[in-house]
């Protein structure tokens, strides 16, 4: 299935100007040059909270701005439900991404953007956008001597990617 990307998100876990970022933004300039609306988050300058696992979930029953903390992960969950393309990058700095990167995927990901699963449990909040069909990139960076200080970067990474149905395209190490 070909799926003709217009709109890229990218979201740096990195701090400003890291080397995750720089990657971030080489991938977005590859993108405006083939003509793609393009657009950079960074995760560390947001307002997030962690998830508190509220049941039920405010956002599963009435949607992204629903959430307890009045933070901006119902704005960033409308980002990324509204890109046709998104790139998450994030460092490593001991075995896994760092930590931002699992706070965005409890706040972010999970059932809040699994259509699936929505299907199964009637009273859930529905917007079109769950349907969505995306693409997407990993980055992954560390600079260890041995991979096996970085090995869960990538892995991490995807457990982003696989409720909102993002299907990664490439991904770097």
């Amino acid at each position: 299935m070909l799926i003709m990307a217009k709109k890229l998100l990218a979201i740096s876990c990195g701090t400003i100007n890291s080397n995750t970022e720089t990657f971030c933004k080489a991938a977005l300039m590859g993108a405006e040059e083939a003509g793609m609306e393009v657009e950079l988050v960074r995760a560390l300058e947001l307002d997030l909270h962690y998830c508190k696992c509220c049941f039920p979930c405010p956002v599963l029953m009435k949607g992204p701005d629903a959430c307890i903390f009045k933070d901006d992960g119902g704005w960033l969950l409308n980002k990324v439900m509204d890109c046709d393309a998104i790139i998450i990058g994030a460092p490593v700095y001991s075995v896994a991404s760092t930590g931002v990167a699992s706070m965005l995927r409890d706040r972010i990901s999970g059932p809040k953007l699994d259509a699936g699963s929505r299907d199964l449990m009637p009273g859930m909040y529905r917007d079109e956008r769950l349907n969505k069909k995306r693409v997407g990139g990993l980055i992954s960076v560390g600079g260890a001597k041995f991979h096996n200080w970085t090995t869960l970067g990538l892995p991490t990474l995807h457990t982003i990617s696989f409720p909102p149905d993002i299907k990664v395209i490439d991904q770097l190490d």
